[in-house]
């Protein structure tokens, strides 16, 4: 196959435009791939970011918890308390036995 000068004149100048465009085409590929990487830094900095804050905020939440229960049982005193152990060891166990039998 032969090309006359003619068509080179046509087909030279079309070469450059399809490689100069083909060129843009894989240089948006990879910029925007390098768009979604940044992206994805981003989100998962912010997510690591929301949950260290969930957890601070359930640590602190659960120690208020723990806190409030504490200073509740001191208000009632030991007198409650010693008085609702008497009562839980009263009770009979409802399918327990009374003695333990172990044999070897």
């Amino acid at each position: 196959m032969s090309l006359k000068p003619v068509e080179l004149q046509i087909a030279l100048p079309r070469t450059v435009d399809n490689s100069r465009n083909q060129q843009i085409q894989q240089n948006q590929a990879a910029l925007q791939n390098a768009i979604d990487g940044e992206q994805l830094t981003r989100d998962t900095t912010v997510t690591e970011q929301t949950v260290l804050d969930t957890e601070d905020s359930a640590r602190a939440e659960l120690r208020e918890r723990k806190q409030s229960q504490d200073g509740a049982q001191r208000e009632r005193g030991n007198k409650h308390d010693s008085q609702a152990s008497d009562a839980v060891s009263e009770a009979p166990h409802p399918y327990k036995g009374q003695r333990l039998d172990i044999r070897m």
